[in-house]
């Protein structure tokens, strides 16, 4: 979702997967500074490591409750980032990512289980 906010900063590590000079080009004309971390050095990396390592143990446990195939990763990651963006946060006072963006709390017919949403696709 496109919410007009400018990307000020970018950090990554020189892994290589953000290096590509179109992307380097693309962050200079939009005033995007690109700050790079030592390689492989997880301390440096902080909180969107520690969050990618607990999202993926969350999409792993909803694969095994389910009793879903492990070729739907994809989707288990997706369901779990929406699960993150319905959840109250700390360092949003209290409030959802949800309730911020859309100013306004998440209808709970919307929610779905991830098995729900895999037998409504066949």
């Amino acid at each position: 979702m496109q919410t007009g906010n400018r990307i000020k900063v970018v950090c990554s590590d020189q892994g290589g997967e953000f290096q590509d000079e179109l992307l380097k080009t693309h962050q200079d004309k939009n005033g995007t500074v690109h700050k790079f971390t030592v390689h492989d050095l997880p301390p440096q990396k902080g909180v969107a490591e520690r969050d990618m390592h607990t999202q993926a143990k969350q999409a792993r446990a909803l694969l095994i409750a389910s009793g879903l195939p492990r070729f739907l990763w994809e989707e288990a990651m997706q369901h779990t980032t929406w699960l993150q963006n319905q959840t109250p946060a700390r360092a949003l006072d209290s409030k959802t990512p949800y309730k911020i963006m859309h100013k306004g709390n998440l209808t709970l017919g919307a929610s779905k289980s991830l098995e729900l949403q895999h037998t409504s696709r066949t």
